[in-house]
């Protein structure tokens, strides 16, 4: 079969790690590693050194060797490891294997492949992210049948209803979700769909979710646009609390600095979500306006502080 250029390419990417682990290695013995030619690998050696970093001069470029047929690494650049997955590919893969497993019986061929396949990967995923001890919850049986019904939902256009915790309130309540997709990211998987007590599109996580059911949508009327109350919040930010302009710049409306810092005026849709973000910054941040949101926000600061 012909090689392709994914297959040069990847080759080209394990070459340097591998050559940096085995200098002055031999152009015969790094062909017949890499089961190539002794042509295939100067061609490989050759693209290396037309690769590197954004810049894309000769000081960002992968500096290498292999004159009389002697193989040296100079300079790796940022290839100096073997390639491997992050924990987010690898949680990824494990679901995916944990769905196929249900469709091969562990006894068969295929099945015992996907359990070594499992096991492997669990046991990458423990050395990836010394944080992590397992997948989350090894993805319970819970966690793979709502899995499971969403992705039949997605598939027959219906519903669901679910028990869901809120994250900005700890509270929980019953949800009608139009889902759309299910994604991995840090870790977790979350359910992105329309939801249809909000009239909007929203991301709830999976492990949030319990007593899952599938049902009719019924009139599409629903899925149209429905008005979204946002309120107008003016704060006051000290330059301890920067991050915080960085990161909800989408809804930043107005910004002006002072002497104290930056007086900025957002929208939200959830007063109990900017209440949160702002006992966050232990004082840093202020509420001016409204005056019922500066109220709120001294009584639960003082309610915090007599738990002390």
């Amino acid at each position: 079969m012909a090689e392709t250029a994914i297959d040069r390419a990847s080759r080209a990417l394990d070459l340097v790690p591998y050559i940096l682990a085995h200098e002055g290695i031999s152009l015969e013995e790094l062909a017949q590693e890499f089961d190539s030619s002794v042509v295939g690998i100067t061609k490989d050696l050759n693209l290396l050194f037309v690769c590197g970093l954004p810049g894309y001069t000769p000081l960002e470029l992968i500096d290498l060797s292999f004159e009389d047929g002697i193989v040296t690494i100079l300079d790796p650049q940022v290839l100096n490891a073997p390639r491997k997955f992050t924990s987010h590919e690898i949680t990824s893969l494990l679901l995916s294997l944990e769905l196929l497993s249900g469709t091969h019986p562990a006894d068969s061929v295929i099945g015992a492949r996907i359990l070594d396949l499992q096991r492997r990967l669990a046991a990458l995923l423990k050395s990836e992210n010394a944080k992590v001890v397992t997948m989350p919850n090894r993805y319970s049986p819970e966690m793979i049948a709502n899995v499971n019904l969403v992705h039949e939902a997605i598939r027959e256009g219906a519903a669901i209803r679910c028990n869901y915790i809120s994250a900005s309130s700890d509270t929980l309540g019953r949800r009608e979700i139009i889902p759309r997709m299910i994604s991995a990211l840090d870790e977790h998987l979350y359910l992105m769909g329309y939801s249809i007590d909000k009239g909007e599109d929203r991301t709830y996580r999976l492990d949030r979710i319990s007593n899952l059911e599938k049902f009719s949508p019924g009139d599409l009327a629903i899925l149209e646009p429905r008005p979204v109350n946002v309120f107008k919040v003016l704060l006051e930010v000290s330059p301890l609390a920067i991050n915080f302009i960085e990161s909800h710049s989408t809804i930043i409306e107005d910004r002006e600095a002072t002497p104290a810092g930056n007086l900025i005026r957002v929208a939200v849709a959830d007063t109990e979500w900017i209440l949160r973000e702002v006992m966050k910054y232990a004082g840093e941040i202020r509420i001016l306006e409204p005056a019922n949101l500066t109220k709120e926000l001294s009584e639960r600061a003082q309610k915090a502080l007599s738990l002390y």
